[in-house]
């Protein structure tokens, strides 16, 4: 049956007139997409028209009068409120106790939130530097480290020092200047500093910004940095990638080095053929004679605040932060009877910005029991900004006190070969020897080649008063995508084997991935469980395991000859996080390498 013309036509017309609907419905959304994609781009085109006219003005932020003559912005004032639980939340089964020692302000006197700011409910006092030092730089100023003046890719500079010699370390990458953070920062890694400065070795490595802090924002380039000894420049050693980094503002890598070499050309080379020395150390006890008081000032409680000392008959005065860590702020809260030091801080937080700094480079070994038997530098010498290098402490009576568990290292101790392919997870957190790494790149079969792995149990009791916690807040803990986990600590622990002369021949560390209660004592309930993004830390009277089957919980021991060596475990070596003493985390046991056999004996603790 043959179908009628006029149905044909009519159903060509309707085809034909949807296809001119469709296309014109196509057209309005192309239009709208255009429309919308212009708009937005106006948009961004106003908003960094005025993120340029507000960075060309600067505006004073307004202030809070803490004590006398003693005054700081606003904004640093959040950190009371950040610290001091609001609405204590329910977690596990057990409530959230507020932070000791701080106290919550009532509505009426709370600060205005800052827009930036971190927002926590409870935050312990372990991650309270943390918390000062993020606000300090939260203000948009231009970044010292940012300034536009010529360079070259890789190269160093040094800042903040008496000269060219000394200073903190900045590198030249990606067009700007950057510092270097002191994360496993040391004597290896200032030696290929010294060297490509133009000197021929290295006097110290320095840490905790040492020679002052820039003002404005810091930018770090560096973290987490193992040098061999064999490259010529920083650039050629290992690290976590360019900017990529958890440090404070306050963790600056610094080097004094010495001995120019006369072809070197570093970054503005001095005329002088070599370094100066050391700023000579000298007793409290012998400067004072005996004499010497100490307080604390401009703190919300007694038990915080910048750190005052008068000597003889001299006015009061203040302490240069430079090189201010968790050591001496021990001693310092122990020479105070106020405890144990939470956070050793270097800002003008605590006031006193225009007071007079009557010592600079005060240095305790961390197990003195009053201020006067430490040292400090013969001639004051305070390089920064005067207004936030200015030694502060916040302390409080009870604090924990990690003890590692040396028999269980020597009970679990054993050899592995495990090929690289196994292990590729582990090389993305540096935890092999550099020859893997140039074996990667180098043999096209470098999957099926072995390593050579020293494993062993690591366990960790807090035998102190306080809970265990991590530095950083939830917030800023690092998500490792190969291994699916949060790291709390960037470097937990570190692992090394020493020889006969004392030279480091293999090294490692181990992140903190998750520090929970693991096992505790009869009658003691974990409070801690890396579950479910759960709390990290270590309760009084529990241990946190981290079993010798775990990746990183080892040390390639892959180019090192057999023989007899010392193996060496420290446990919060970077002073990050208060303890009662760092007496008792470190590890030292002989390690008998044979052939096929390798075994750990004769361990005992001691300081890192």
């Amino acid at each position: 049956m043959r179908c009628p013309v006029w149905l044909v036509v009519g159903a060509a017309v309707l085809a034909a007139v949807a296809g001119a609907l469709a296309r014109q419905r196509l057209t309005g959304g192309a239009l709208q997409r255009l429309q919308q994609l212009r708009r937005l781009r106006r948009l961004r085109e106003q908003r960094q028209r005025r993120l340029e006219a507000d960075h060309e003005t600067s505006v004073e932020p307004d202030v809070l009068e803490l004590e006398a003559g003693a005054e700081v912005p606003v904004a640093l004032s959040n950190v009371a409120a950040l610290v001091a639980p609001a609405t204590p939340t329910p977690s596990a089964g057990r409530p959230v106790a507020p932070a000791p020692g701080v106290s919550a302000l009532s509505p009426a006197t709370q600060p205005p939130q800052l827009p930036t700011a971190p927002t926590l409910g409870s935050a312990s006092r372990s991650n309270l530097t943390y918390l000062v030092q993020r606000l300090e730089h939260s203000t948009e100023r231009p970044s010292v480290s940012s300034t536009p003046e010529p360079g070259v890719e890789g190269q160093l500079r040094v800042s903040g020092g008496r000269g060219p010699f000394e200073g903190n370390v900045e590198i030249f990458h990606d067009g700007r200047w950057g510092y270097i953070c002191d994360d496993e920062w040391d004597m290896a890694e200032a030696e290929i500093a010294c060297q490509q400065l133009g000197y021929q070795t290295a006097q110290k490595p320095t840490h905790d910004g040492f020679y002052g802090h820039p003002e404005g924002e810091i930018s770090f380039w560096m973290d987490n940095m193992y040098c061999l000894g064999n490259e010529r420049r920083l650039s050629q050693c290992r690290f976590d990638g360019w900017a990529q980094h958890d440090c404070a503002p306050s963790e600056l890598a610094g080097v004094s080095c010495r001995g120019q070499l006369e072809d070197a050309k570093a970054t503005k080379a001095p005329a002088l053929t070599t370094a100066e020395p050391a700023v000579p150390k000298t007793s409290l006890w012998h400067t004072t004679k005996g004499r010497l008081k100490a307080r604390l000032r401009g703190g919300r409680v007694p038990s915080e605040g910048r750190l005052e000392l008068k000597i003889g008959d001299d006015d009061w005065g203040l302490v240069c932060g430079d090189g201010w860590s968790l050591l001496t702020a021990n001693v310092a809260c122990r020479t105070l009877g106020l405890g144990y030091a939470a956070a050793a801080l270097q800002t003008g937080f605590f006031g006193g910005n225009g007071s007079t700094k009557v010592m600079s480079g005060l240095e305790c070994i961390g197990n003195e029991s009053v201020l006067i038997n430490c040292r400090h530098d013969e001639q004051l010498f305070c390089p920064g900004d005067p207004q936030t290098n200015i030694a502060t402490v916040v302390c409080q009576p009870e604090m924990a006190d990690l003890v590692p568990d040396h028999e269980a290292m020597m009970q679990s101790a054993y050899l592995e070969d495990r090929q690289l392919f196994y292990l590729q997870c582990a090389m993305e957190e540096n935890c092999l020897a550099a020859s893997a790494y140039r074996i990667r790149k180098e043999n096209a079969d470098w999957h099926v080649m072995p390593r050579r792995l020293l494993r062993f149990t690591t366990k960790v009791a807090n035998r102190g008063s306080a809970a265990f916690r991590p530095l950083l807040p939830k917030e800023a803990w690092e998500w490792h995508a190969c291994h699916m986990h949060y790291h709390s600590m960037e470097v937990f622990s570190t692992y090394e084997v020493i020889d006969d002369s004392g030279r480091r021949v293999a090294e490692g560390h181990k992140a903190s991935f998750c520090l929970e209660d693991s096992s505790c004592s009869a009658g003691v309930e974990p409070g801690f469980s890396c579950a479910n993004f759960g709390d990290q830390g270590i309760s009084v009277g529990c241990a946190d395991s981290y079993a010798h089957n775990i990746d990183c919980q080892w040390l390639d021991v892959t180019d090192i000859d057999p023989g007899r060596y010392r193996l060496r475990v420290v446990i919060n070596g970077e002073y990050k996080v208060g303890e009662q003493s760092w007496e008792n985390n470190a590890v030292t046991c002989d390690f008998n390498y044979q052939t096929t056999v390798g075994t750990v004996t004769n361990c005992h603790l001691g300081r890192p």
